[in-house]
């Protein structure tokens, strides 16, 4: 019956709303009658008719010496509703000071494919910050070319952003460093010591950290201040002690 189904929808369970529906049907009554109307047993209907006093849809009607139970009328349910809203709305500041006063989860994005690390590279250097990396420029022409390498400069460039580069020490990537004009005025380079392993390309910029490996074709952006300002200071604190 919707009826049935619009008054679970008021906080009244399936077998509270049968109830309900009796008592309003056939008027004050005693629980034996009202038992009889719900075709429930007695002890269940002075359970029920309980539960719907406390709810607000039911009253005690007293007649003498013994105690009938009457249901509110229709319009006053609405009065009931009105008053949860009030109710509600007292605690709603402090329901929401609980809310925004948990610690904030890290946000974490996956990338995959070739498009997917350049996406990653592109949202990590159109910064106007210092950026700090541990990269393999070998490993790197794995996957992009030169000229993509050049682009991905150009966006930090345009974006008035600084790259401090961590390069793994191999014949190519110093002789590239010495050659790509591209870097002059952003770019800032030591050389890891010979037996640091790079095995992926780490970036780091404001509360971003990106990892990326080539061998997998994956990456992943990390969005939380605390990680960002960890990793960072580790970059940092290698930056300092290369010669």
């Amino acid at each position: 019956m919707e009826i049935l189904d619009q008054l679970q929808n008021l906080d009244l369970k399936p077998s509270e709303a049968k109830t309900f529906l009796a008592v309003l049907e056939i008027g004050p009554a005693s629980i034996s009658d009202i038992a009889k109307r719900a075709k429930v047993k007695r002890p269940t209907a002075y359970y029920l008719i309980e539960e719907l006093i406390k709810k607000g849809f039911v009253l005690k009607v007293p007649s003498g010496k013994r105690v009938f139970y009457q249901a509110i009328p229709p319009k006053n349910i609405l009065n009931l509703l009105e008053k949860k809203k009030q109710n509600i709305s007292k605690i709603l500041p402090d329901l929401e000071a609980l809310f925004y006063a948990k610690p904030s989860q890290p946000k974490v994005r996956f990338f995959e494919g070739k498009e997917g690390l350049k996406n990653i590279y592109e949202e990590m250097l159109n910064t106007s910050k210092k950026v700090y990396t541990i990269f393999s420029f070998d490993d790197f022409l794995t996957v992009f070319t030169e000229k993509e390498n050049e682009e991905f400069f150009n966006i930090i460039r345009n974006a008035g952003g600084v790259l401090y580069d961590l390069i793994k020490p191999t014949p190519l990537a110093k002789k590239s460093v010495k050659e790509e004009i591209y870097r002059k005025g952003i770019t800032k380079v030591k050389f890891l010591p010979a037996d640091f392993k790079v095995s992926i390309d780490q970036l780091v910029s404001g509360n971003k950290v990106a990892m990326i490996s080539f061998k997998s074709l994956a990456g992943v952006i990390i969005e939380d201040q605390n990680i960002a300002d960890s990793q960072k200071e580790l970059i940092k604190y290698l930056w300092q002690n290369i010669k």
